[in-house]
């Protein structure tokens, strides 16, 4: 886990980075240059000022949303923007699908010019509705019901998405409805050139799921075979539910809702709570616990966390801070397998390209073989609880779904002809 790779500084030579400053500068002249020499090349068409929207967007971004996202001190002074492990391996992510999609559009006779403005518009709306799906699904983390007038901080960190809190299928939703679009503007056909951006996807995908392992999210469950888990550090997600839930005090309980009580099952032998008399049976009326910030601070070491326990006299148990491990139990490393497995999704597109009959293959491929292996990893996964009173994640119902979506475009494709509206290169 690696949530912070370095901290780009606020001011360069007495000029800010960000805002109207060096990066602004550098957009600004690397957009000219690149319409000029478009221009020149191939005329003033609508391919080369399709660019145009793309770089004020840029010039907006930098201009406004960076500057918002720098980190301010208690005076509200920005101090720079930290360059976050998720946020480096989303643009990896980025740049090595775009990459593949055009090499694969050029061997199909498509222009790389296209797909790239084409990717732009499909990155774009892709974040947005990835990151509107992630906040429509934890809104409650979001959304303070006590202070409902505080837009600001509730904008500040919805725009935060370099941070973590992206979900594929959002993106998915957005991606599609950019590239209907497009389709229509440029009069291409639509499952052939979404063939196209198939293995550019997974392998993206891939780059992104590592991004989770370095930001600490999507963790798995708590496996006990060492060497095939992994450990997060104090005040990682991972750790913090384990924290919460007791497991990493040694204790299982399980949960009456109609009392707002857990009821401990087990107690492991030797652990926090063995140590301090938790025994079966007892009843947890509060555990209070601290941000993963706190647990990260070493000047906190004394603060105390406490189990509020149902019985006569209400014991309170206490641990300090620097009685409490410095890492989570080992969890299953589902981001990399989740990565390995969008890897060979990619491999698998790549090398079905050249041999497929019709238009819509692949994509139909993806809509098959994706779901049925995120609902699979789904179920290793701990992070997302059961949703509508069953065990299923919305991950799990959205693949049930996106699978009766695979079979439906799988029936229109074998309706028709076996033929190609883009030919198929010789050699991928």
């Amino acid at each position: 886990m690696k949530q912070t790779l370095l901290t780009i500084p606020h001011e360069i030579l007495g000029i800010p980075v960000f805002g109207a400053g060096w990066l602004l500068m550098i957009w600004l002249l690397w957009g000219a240059g690149t319409v000029t020499w478009l221009g020149r090349r191939q005329g003033w068409n609508r391919d080369t000022l399709s660019y145009l929207p793309m770089i004020a967007f840029g010039a907006a971004a930098i201009t406004w949303l960076l500057p918002w996202l720098e980190a301010a001190d208690s005076q509200g002074n920005p101090q720079g923007l930290a360059i976050r492990g998720y946020g480096v391996m989303f643009l990896i992510a980025v740049i090595s699908g775009v990459g593949l999609t055009q090499q694969l559009a050029r061997r199909a006779g498509l222009h790389p010019d296209i797909i790239f403005s084409m990717s732009f518009w499909c990155f774009v709306l892709g974040i947005i509705g990835a990151r509107m799906f992630f906040v429509i699904q934890y809104w409650g983390d979001y959304y303070d019901p006590s202070n409902p007038a505080d837009w600001t901080t509730l904008i500040s960190r919805i725009l935060k998405f370099t941070e973590g809190g992206l979900v594929v299928y959002g993106s998915l939703i957005g991606a599609m409805l950019a590239f209907l679009v497009i389709m229509r503007r440029h009069q291409l056909p639509k499952l052939a050139t979404l063939d196209i951006f198939v293995p550019g996807l997974a392998i993206g995908l891939a780059f992104g799921r590592i991004g989770c392992l370095l930001n600490g999210c999507c963790w798995g469950g708590v496996c006990e075979d060492d060497f095939s888990c992994i450990h997060f550090p104090r005040g990682a997600p991972a750790y913090m539910e384990q924290l919460n839930n007791g497991q990493l005090l040694g204790i299982e309980a399980t949960r009456d809702d109609a009392q707002s009580t857990r009821t401990v099952s087990s107690v492991v032998p030797g652990s926090l709570a063995d140590q301090k008399g938790i025994v079966v049976g007892d009843q947890i009326r509060r555990l209070d616990s601290l941000s993963g910030e706190q647990l990260r601070s070493p000047a906190r070491s004394d603060t105390r966390i406490a189990v509020t326990l149902a019985r006569d006299q209400k014991a309170v148990v206490h641990w300090t801070l620097n009685q409490l491990p410095t890492k989570s139990l080992g969890v299953v490393p589902t981001q990399l397998f989740s990565s390995i497995n969008a890897a060979l999704i990619a491999l698998l597109a790549w090398s079905w390209y050249p041999a497929r009959r019709r238009d819509g293959e692949l994509v139909a491929g993806m809509f098959t073989v994706y779901p049925l292996t995120r609902f699979l990893l789904e179920i290793i996964r701990s992070d997302e609880p059961g949703r509508w009173g069953t065990g299923l994640t919305i991950a799990q119902w959205v693949s049930i779904l996106m699978l009766v979506v695979a079979g439906l475009l799988w029936a229109r494709i074998f309706s028709r002809p076996a033929q190609l509206a883009l030919p198929a290169p010789q050699s991928a």
